[in-house]
């Protein structure tokens, strides 16, 4: 889309050429219309308002010139799409001219594992920002070597453990500077540190169910979260029983124990067994590889889904066997 305005465009003579019938006239066929329906300028005069002395520089050469027409149509943009995806490696480029709190509201989710250096660029030109993340989960990559980050900082004077990863990240850092914080005592952690400070936490939670939500709650809010998953009626779990661990004693190889497979085709086959439809349930795996294996297996075994296509067991295995990213923003029916 070409966005035309007197400040933000230099349109040549040519393309001042009106539209008629729907196509888009140049100079040669709007002179060939007749004075008395178009106007046609020589080369030479002058255009009817301001214009840059060249198109669009920055974007050819790469420059760091500031740019006040890219701010305003990037403002002209968001007020149609009001919330835009990208990247902490593309921050610096795409909003290169905008200054210190020109951008409203930046929203960094996953921000436990985010570097802080990756963040400054985007924290530096919000006004205000929303860090969403859990550090208790997995940390930031930090590619510097660990001594090689320690003599940086000591040259400055300052803490290196404070301030890079992977000890620290965005979402820390963010917690720390948070004017309301919540503080959590930490147990099973290390000795020296007895209490977890958080910037506003997420207490009430709707994703899981117990066991599952009683460890999550004793490990990352020191009991203090809720339990906010609607009840209701199942038939898998009038089948299968309360949500448990279930301990396989077994050997495995490249991350696939197979007892565990052929047990999770077992259940699986008695849930097709039992309900007149497709169970509705998603098999998650840790790692890619054992997902590969399961889904072989399960088209394999005698009474998965019985009476359907392959072609439509192929699919259902496919769209409920995978890891934990498979399914990312999908709920299940209760």
């Amino acid at each position: 889309m070409e966005v035309l305005t007197p400040q933000l465009a230099r349109p040549s003579w040519g393309a001042l050429a009106a539209e008629r019938g729907g196509r888009q006239r140049n100079k040669g066929t709007a002179a060939a219309d007749g004075p008395a329906y178009w106007e046609v300028p020589g080369d030479g005069d002058p255009t009817p308002w301001p214009q840059r002395p060249d198109p669009l520089p920055e974007l050819e050469s790469g420059s760091d010139t500031p740019r006040p027409w890219y701010v305003a149509v990037l403002g002209a943009f968001f007020l149609v799409v009001p919330m835009v995806s990208t990247t902490f490696a593309s921050v610096g480029r795409m909003f290169r001219s905008f200054g210190a709190g020109k951008i409203g509201w930046p929203l960094v989710d996953g921000a436990g594992q985010a570097t802080p250096q990756a963040a400054v660029g985007a924290v530096w030109r919000a006004r205000r920002a929303v860090m969403i993340g859990d550090p208790l989960q997995i940390e930031p990559v930090a590619m510097t070597p660990d001594r090689t980050t320690g003599l940086v900082f000591a040259s400055a004077g300052a803490d290196a453990g404070r301030w890079v990863a992977p000890g620290q990240s965005a979402q820390t850092l963010a917690d720390r500077a948070s004017g309301i914080q919540g503080r959590f005592q930490v147990r099973d952690g290390a000795a020296d540190a007895e209490w977890r400070v958080t910037g506003m936490p997420l207490l009430v939670h709707r994703r899981c169910d117990p066991v599952m939500f009683g460890i999550a709650n004793r490990i990352a809010c020191d009991g203090r979260m809720v339990h906010a998953t609607p009840a209701g009626a199942s038939g898998i779990c009038d089948l299968l029983g309360p949500s448990a661990w279930v301990d396989v004693d077994a050997r495995g190889s490249d991350k696939w124990v197979a007892m565990e497979g052929r047990l999770i085709a077992a259940v699986l086959v008695r849930l097709c067994g039992a309900l007149r439809e497709a169970p509705d349930v998603y098999v998650i795996c840790p790692f890619k590889l054992p997902a590969l294996r399961l889904r072989s297996l399960l088209l394999g075994t005698l009474g998965m889904l019985p009476g359907q296509t392959a072609e439509a067991r192929q699919s259902w295995i496919g769209q409920r066997v995978g890891t934990v990213h498979t399914f990312q923003g999908r709920r299940l029916r209760r």
